[in-house]
């Protein structure tokens, strides 16, 4: 399926191509360079599981790992070819607990000298 929305009534439009789960696989958006010419630029999505794949016009991908319930268990940004890893984790009712953002190039569940948030809630659910 492809759609397209004009934006303030000109005639560049911006396109997106959604998938058979009706999910967007690629958003091209026109733009104005400094010499007046028109040129598009696309942003690339693609799905794997409970995993999300984000290439911007860039080429800066950025994976977004969830699991079962929807929750966002991991973002990996590859910024200049170094990957980010930041890690979420929840409690069984599904509050955030704890942020654990990895230092360069290391991944995976717990990764040495990253930066730890901690959460914490009261009995109403409410953060403490």
């Amino acid at each position: 399926m492809q759609w397209a929305a004009s934006i303030k009534g000109l005639r560049a439009a911006t396109t997106t191509t959604d998938g058979s789960l009706n999910r967007p696989l690629t958003v091209t958006s026109p733009f104005s360079n400094p010499d007046q010419s028109v040129g598009s630029q696309t942003t690339r999505t693609s799905y794997q599981g409970y995993t999300t794949t984000l290439t911007d016009p860039a080429g800066i991908v950025k994976q977004t790992t969830s699991d079962v319930f929807g929750h966002v268990t991991s973002v990996i940004e590859d910024v200049g070819h170094s990957n980010f890893q930041t890690n979420y984790f929840y409690d069984p009712l599904g509050d955030l607990t704890n942020v654990m953002k990895c230092a360069a190039g290391y991944s995976g569940t717990y990764c040495p000298n990253g930066q730890l948030r901690t959460f914490t809630y009261e009995c109403a659910g409410r953060p403490a």
